[in-house]
C-alpha cells in the first residue's frame, strides 16, 4: 500500500517557472480524480442522448471485490 502522510500531501509544489506559482500537493491530486469523473459524466451524456446508455458507471459496480472474511 502506498499513502502520503499529511505533510507530504500539504507540501506545495511549483507550477510554472515562477516560483510563487504553487499548489498543494492535495489539491493537484484532487483535480486528477475530479478532473477523470467529469470526462467519464460527459461521455456518459453523450453516448445516453445517442440512445446508447453506458449503464452503471459507478466504480464499486464494476469491480470484482473478493466477499469480505469472516
Amino acid at each position: 500500500m502506498v499513502s502520503l502522510e499529511q505533510t507530504a500531501l500539504d507540501e506545495r509544489l511549483v507550477m510554472s517557472e515562477d516560483p510563487n506559482d504553487t499548489i498543494a500537493r492535495w489539491l493537484i491530486l484532487t483535480h486528477i480524480v475530479d478532473h477523470g469523473t467529469l470526462h467519464r459524466s460527459e461521455l456518459a451524456r453523450y453516448f445516453t442522448v445517442s440512445g446508447h446508455s453506458p449503464g452503471d458507471l459507478d466504480v464499486l459496480d464494476s469491480l470484482s471485490l473478493p466477499p469480505p472474511e469472516g
